[in-house]
């Protein structure tokens, strides 16, 4: 269990501690990326607003960072030729360019009618 500190009471009394139950919500991945050269690392897309990446081995996972900033379920994850820039689209109705390193969004191309489910860069 998880344990809160909360503030003082009324008549100033002092902060005390409540234990918390984890939260039971699960996240329906929608979808999942490898990067070239990194055959142990995924980025996963789910419904939590966000894409993690998450290096794997047969006996641990590792959280290795977040992609934060959508506000709804992430539905497509796309790569950059060069692996430097990641492209999202999602339930928001938004694609975001992202910096693949530094994990931060560099463009938000908003406006879009309804989810969006695909992404592609242009490859030529």
């Amino acid at each position: 269990m998880a344990e809160i500190e909360t503030a003082a009471g009324e008549g100033g009394g002092d902060a005390r501690r409540v234990r918390r139950e984890p939260s039971n919500i699960m996240y329906c991945v929608r979808t999942v990326k490898n990067r070239p050269g990194e055959e142990d690392t995924f980025l996963v897309g789910a419904e939590d607003t966000h894409v993690t990446k998450i290096r794997h081995d047969y006996d641990r996972c590792e959280k290795l960072d977040t992609f934060t900033g959508h506000s709804m379920g992430i539905r497509s994850i796309e790569l950059s030729r060069d692996g430097k820039k990641l492209l999202t689209g999602c339930e928001d109705h938004s694609l975001r360019i992202w910096d693949y390193e530094e994990a931060k969004s560099k463009c938000i191309l908003a406006g879009h009618r309804d989810v969006v489910v695909s992404t592609l860069y242009n490859l030529s």
